[in-house]
C-alpha cells in the first residue's frame, strides 16, 4: 500500500534571530496524518534546563513534541493535500507549508527555556 509522506517546515521571524522546525509526516488514512518520527524533529532552538545547562537532543525531544503537538500542523497538511473537509486544493503545493509561530514564550514546553 503507498502512503504519503512529506516533510513540514515551520518559522517563526523575531527580533533576536529566526527559527525553524521541521518534521516528517506519513498520511496514515484519508484525513489523518502523524510525525514519521517523533525523536526526529530537525530545529535550530536549544532548549536550556533549570540550571542554564543546554539540555541533550534527547532530553529536548519531550518539549519539541510538546511545541509541534501545539501547531494546526496536521490541518495545513490536510488542507495542501486536498483532504474533503479541510478546504485544500487537489495538488500538492510546490513548497511544504510554511508558516509563522506566535511567540518564542508562546513556543517552551512547560519547565523549559528557548535559546539560540
Amino acid at each position: 500500500m503507498f502512503r504519503t509522506v512529506g516533510q513540514t517546515l515551520w518559522a517563526w521571524h523575531g527580533d533576536e534571530g529566526d527559527v525553524g522546525m521541521a518534521w516528517d509526516w506519513i498520511q496514515l488514512t484519508r484525513g489523518v496524518v502523524a510525525m514519521a518520527d517523533p525523536m526526529a524533529v530537525i530545529t535550530n532552538l536549544r532548549l536550556v534546563g533549570d540550571e542554564g545547562e543546554v539540555l541533550s537532543a534527547f532530553e529536548s525531544a519531550r518539549h519539541f513534541n510538546w511545541i509541534v503537538h501545539g501547531l494546526p500542523w496536521q490541518h495545513e497538511v490536510e488542507r495542501a493535500l486536498g483532504t474533503p473537509g479541510s478546504g485544500g486544493a487537489t495538488a500538492l503545493p510546490a513548497t511544504a507549508p510554511l508558516a509563522a509561530l506566535p511567540s518564542a514564550s508562546a513556543m517552551a514546553a512547560p519547565g523549559s527555556s528557548l535559546t539560540q
